[in-house]
C-alpha cells in the first residue's frame, strides 16, 4: 500500500476519481488534512454546532462529486471554504424567501386574520400548518402556479416559461390558486377571529 499522506494535493485529486479503495485512501487523507480547519470555518459562520455538522458534510459532498465529475481544483481548502460560504447562502435566502412567504399568506389580500393581533404563537403556527395543507390540496397546476410565484417568487413570465404555458394563462393560475388557498381558509379565519 502507498504512503498517502506524503501525496499532495494536486497528486490526490485525480485519485478520488479512481476505484475504491484508491479513492477511499486519496479522500481519507484530503480529510484528515483540513476537517479541522473547516469545521471551525463552519462552525465561526453558523454559531451552531448541528448546523455546522451539516454545512461540513455537505461541503465535502459536493467537493466529491464536483471531483468526481472531472474537474479540477488548484487548492482544496479555499474550495471547500467558498463551498461552506455558498451553502450558508442558499440556506439563508431559503429561510429568507420562506419566512417571506409565510408573511405573505398571513396577509393575504382581503384577509384579515386578526393573527397579529392575538400575539398567540400556537394560533399562528396553526395557521401556517393550516395554509400548507391548503396549498397541497390544490390541483397540481394551480399548486405549481402558486409555489413558484410565491414560494419561489418568479415573475409570471418566468413560470410561463417552466410550465410551457402563456403569461396570460399563468397569470390566471395564480390569482385562481389564491382565490382557493382564501376559499379554502375562510372557515378556520372566521374560527381565528372568533377566538
Amino acid at each position: 500500500m502507498n504512503n498517502y499522506n506524503a501525496y499532495c494535493d494536486e497528486e490526490l485529486i485525480p485519485l478520488l476519481r479512481e476505484d475504491k479503495p484508491i479513492c477511499d485512501y486519496a479522500f481519507d487523507v484530503l480529510f484528515n488534512r483540513y476537517s479541522s480547519k473547516l469545521f471551525s470555518y463552519c462552525l465561526f459562520l453558523t454559531r451552531n454546532r448541528n448546523e455546522s455538522d451539516l454545512v461540513f458534510h455537505d461541503a465535502w459532498l459536493k467537493f466529491f462529486d464536483y471531483i468526481k465529475l472531472g474537474k479540477s481544483v488548484e487548492k482544496v481548502l479555499p474550495f471547500l471554504i467558498m463551498t461552506v460560504k455558498h451553502i450558508i447562502v442558499d440556506k439563508a435566502r431559503k429561510i429568507n424567501r420562506e419566512n417571506k412567504f409565510k408573511q405573505e399568506l398571513l396577509n393575504l389580500s382581503d384577509f384579515d386574520t386578526g393573527l397579529e393581533t392575538t400575539n398567540k404563537q400556537h394560533d399562528k403556527n396553526e395557521m401556517l400548518e393550516l395554509i400548507h395543507i391548503a396549498v397541497d390540496s390544490l390541483d397540481d397546476v394551480y399548486k405549481e402556479a402558486f409555489i413558484l410565484k410565491r414560494y419561489q417568487e418568479l415573475s409570471n413570465d418566468e413560470i410561463a416559461k417552466i410550465c410551457n404555458e402563456s403569461v396570460d394563462c399563468i397569470r390566471k393560475r395564480v390569482t385562481r390558486s389564491t382565490n382557493m388557498v382564501k376559499k379554502i381558509l375562510e372557515p378556520y379565519i372566521n374560527e381565528f377571529n372568533e377566538k
